[in-house]
């Protein structure tokens, strides 16, 4: 971790939650480990993270396992964080860089109440902070405005007119907690339809990934890394035409740009970096004189061939270890005509209201689990357009046995209106779970 540090020197550290795991040997039972968030603590100050860089940290809802209240002993958040001490929930803090200033935005919405898993795999943003967030927004609406929080948009339940709301305008909103889940979608990133995208990072303690975000003229352009891996690139200029957002930055300041630029990292310093157009012959990019770990390359996109929609670029940079980085991303210079590339698995993720989703699905597996005994029972010939004469007729024979009917009639709407069971939801408090 501090070797990556000291190497990107990042003006900004953003850790999106979930910084402990708050979970018992077998993962079984969840609560709140002090000894974690002493490791926390003390690898904070150990590298000293707080004098290198801006430290923003926010909770996760691993963080709030049997937490009963923001004020409780089980609440480490406030006492071991780098924020908590000063900001146990939402804040904002603004910086300023060549005479442009950042608003960023930590969003906290997990339940002010935090149950044990899994009861708070959704976040919940209450009114009062919602309001707070709006007003925060349209005070700093001057500023460059960046959000982020562990759960994705789709996960937050909050007040109309909706947690999107206050993504509108932003430069982006980061997010966590899906981590890719288990590998099955190991790239949740999309354009939400205000124009202001949503990424979601994968998780630091399987995975050990971490992101590099650069604003360059105004475009955000983002890498995911692995930790140890080197080098580690991000091609700030011109952006990925993958991940373009016009409603929120300037993209045409790309065609008014006269040079490539590619922020290149590694311990055992930087030893080339190539560059090709189009499949055309490799340039060697230079290191800029002003600006550390910066590369350059002249170019003029003017004389870009106009023919060819979308253009590609390789970039291949070897550190003096001998570690080499392949990079290829395509890039327009036509932007009449844009095209992004967000998977579709990730914009059903993170762009569809999961609470409806998850409704509409309890509500149908309901209807297909008792629906089909019933016309069994009331109108066998109906179940002949869905199933086979021998399957209709099985059924029905099978339902003509009232014990079994009414037995599985009661265990579907026991299933539909709960209770499901009787649980200790915090520690020393049992509760019980409806559906």
């Amino acid at each position: 971790f501090t070797t990556t540090l000291d190497t990107i020197t990042p003006k900004v550290v953003l850790a999106s939650g979930d910084i402990t795991d708050a979970k018992d040997f077998d993962g079984v039972n969840s609560f709140q480990v002090e000894e974690e968030w002493q490791t926390y603590s003390d690898l904070l100050s150990k590298h000293k993270v707080q004098e290198k860089t801006v430290y923003l940290d926010i909770r996760g809802n691993h963080d709030t396992f049997d937490v009963h209240h923001m004020d409780h002993s089980n609440n480490l958040h406030r006492l071991y964080s780098a924020k908590g001490p000063v900001h146990p929930s939402t804040y904002t803090y603004t910086m300023s860089h060549q005479n442009t200033n950042y608003s960023f935005f930590a969003v906290d919405a997990t339940m002010k109440t935090g149950p044990k898993k899994v009861f708070n795999f959704l976040g919940n943003l209450e009114p009062t902070d919602f309001d707070t967030i709006l007003a925060e927004k349209q005070k700093l609406s001057a500023n460059k405005q960046i959000f982020f929080g562990h759960f994705p948009a789709s996960c937050i339940i909050a007040p109309a007119p909706g947690f999107k709301t206050i993504l509108e305008g932003g430069l982006v909103y980061l997010s966590g907690h899906l981590h890719t889940l288990g590998g099955l979608a190991p790239q949740l990133y999309t354009l939400h339809r205000s124009g202001t995208p949503e990424l979601e990072l994968g998780d630091f303690k399987e995975n050990r990934k971490y992101r590099i975000l650069a604003i360059d003229n105004g475009i955000l352009s983002f890498s995911d890394e692995k930790l140890n891996t080197w080098p580690a690139a991000v091609i700030t200029n011109p952006k990925d035409s993958r991940f373009y957002a016009p409603n929120v930055e300037p993209i045409q300041k790309v065609l008014q740009s006269n040079e490539i630029r590619i922020l290149a990292f590694s311990p055992h310093g930087i030893d080339s970096v190539r560059v090709s157009i189009d499949k055309g012959k490799p340039s060697e990019a230079r290191k800029h004189s002003n600006l550390t770990n910066v590369f350059t390359l002249p170019w003029n996109s003017l004389q870009v061939d106009s023919s060819i929609r979308k253009h590609t670029m390789d970039v291949t940079i070897k550190d003096l270890a001998g570690n080499i980085k392949n990079i290829h991303q395509t890039f327009n210079t036509d932007f009449t005509r844009l095209e992004t590339s967000y998977k579709l698995y990730a914009r059903i993720l993170l762009m569809s209201n999961l609470t409806w989703v998850l409704q509409v699905l309890w509500i149908l597996s309901i209807l297909v689990s008792t629906l089909p005994i019933l016309a069994a029972r009331y109108k066998p010939s109906a179940l002949r357009h869905a199933y086979s004469l021998s399957t209709s007729d099985k059924m029905a024979e099978l339902v003509q046995f009232s014990p079994f009917f009414w037995v599985y009639l009661f265990m579907g709407g026991w299933l539909a209106i709960g209770p499901w069971n009787a649980v200790e939801i915090l520690s020393g408090h049992t509760g019980i779970i409806l559906p």
